[in-house]
């Protein structure tokens, strides 16, 4: 029959089967272990529940049988499980502890996911700006090019390479000659066909420079302007644009030439491919060609030399002494040709010829710099009245440029 049991850890008394007899069991109602006492010698007696319950004491810890020694077979997961229980204001208190820190980390997340649009709209505008500016920068220092540059290749790499001399469709070889020009700058083949805004104001640059330079070689020489440089043999061998280098900043190439031997000299020539950047037509493969030419003749700036000393500079005209004004006189054009820049061939103007040709850079107009240093643009249907007036130092005529 039932024996009667109570509870160590809540008092309550219970029935257990006999077959929990002398074995541990747990309480029903508390979890407790507690050891089921083997039935009395009396099996006639039942042990019923006590309408009056002893006082609640509870039971020492070194009372309770170790739950080792249990027979019975019990549930590890079931006791594992947290213990049902009616949920307190610390259990509410704990899990709001819990959500929080767990609402946080999903809002972390989903920052991680990309970045804020404030973010990312702040990183495209400095993307544009840095963009703008660095397309700007190389805008103004590709073609506002203030000191000029030694090279050996295309001035501008990503331009397409102009016409080549004696290819086909291209310019004649230097010195080949051609054909009188009808009007001023034609029939010539240009590298472009017409100029764009980059272009030109390139080569107004590098023509800004060449009279600077001249100004300077001026300011040294007693106002006289350089010609070339005389040869052993008493003739000029190389051109004023030899003379210039150290003018330009380029004392080193300057010294590597043989200033008593002539521009196609052994040693000379060799360095025909090392033309600086200032003497390059804008958008084209230069080959040590340049279009940068001035005018020479008894009435020019510059009037054929006489002989002179080997590896000294031949000049021309004092530019304090030009009789028709520094701003009425070219001092060098973008010629129709270009001839090697280390060559001392000129354009050669003669009274009552036809004009030398102009404008080979560009096919719609050329420039001209004049002997004061600025830069003149003149379209292919300038009069050819016009340009001789330019052209000639001493001829009395005034340029009206507003025209």
């Amino acid at each position: 029959m039932p024996i009667a049991v109570l509870c160590p850890g809540c008092n309550a008394r219970l029935n257990a089967p006999d077959a929990a007899a002398g074995k541990t069991v747990k309480c029903p109602k508390c979890k407790a272990a507690m050891v089921v006492p083997a039935p009395a010698a009396d099996a006639g007696f039942e042990a019923v529940d006590d309408p009056t319950p002893p006082p609640k004491k509870p039971a020492p810890a070194s009372a309770r049988p170790p739950r080792a020694k249990t027979d019975v077979t019990l549930d590890d997961s079931e006791d594992e499980k947290p213990r049902a229980r009616k949920k307190s204001r610390d259990d509410e208190d704990d899990k709001e502890e819990d959500d929080r820190p767990r609402k946080k980390g999903k809002g972390k997340k989903k920052a991680a996911a990309g970045p804020a649009p404030a973010v990312l709209i702040a990183a495209i505008a400095g993307g544009v700006l840095l963009l703008g500016g660095g397309a700007f920068a190389a805008y103004w220092f590709g073609i506002r090019d203030d000191k000029p540059k030694e090279t050996t290749g295309n001035p501008t790499p990503n331009a397409p390479p102009g016409p080549q001399p004696g290819g086909p469709g291209g310019f004649p070889p230097p010195g080949s000659g051609g054909g009188p020009p009808v009007q001023p700058g034609g029939p010539v083949k240009p590298i472009h066909e017409t100029s764009t805004t980059a272009f030109r104001q390139n080569s107004k640059n590098n023509l800004k420079q060449i009279a600077l330079s001249f100004h300077l070689f001026a300011d040294t020489h007693n106002g006289m302007l350089p010609a070339g440089i005389f040869d052993s043999g008493g003739k000029v061998g190389l051109s004023w644009r030899v003379a210039l280098l150290p003018y330009l900043e380029l004392d080193q190439l300057y010294k590597q030439f043989h200033l008593d031997e002539p521009w196609d000299s052994d040693h000379n020539k060799k360095l025909i491919p090392q033309m600086p950047r200032v003497f390059a037509a804008p958008g084209a493969t230069s080959n040590g060609l340049t279009y940068y030419r001035s005018f020479t003749g008894p009435d020019t700036v510059f009037p054929p030399p006489q002989r002179g000393p080997a590896g000294q500079p031949a000049t021309g005209l004092k530019i304090v002494a030009i009789p028709d004004g520094t701003s009425n006189t070219a001092l060098v054009v973008e010629a129709g040709e270009p001839v090697e820049w280390t060559k001392p061939d000129e354009l050669v103007y003669t009274a009552g010829a036809p004009l030398p040709k102009v404008g080979g850079i560009f096919g719609d107009g050329y420039h001209v710099v004049l002997a004061d240093g600025s830069t003149n643009w003149l379209t292919t249907g300038t009069p050819a009245e016009m340009l001789k007036a330019i052209i000639t130092a001493k001829g009395g005529e005034t340029v009206n440029w507003g025209k």
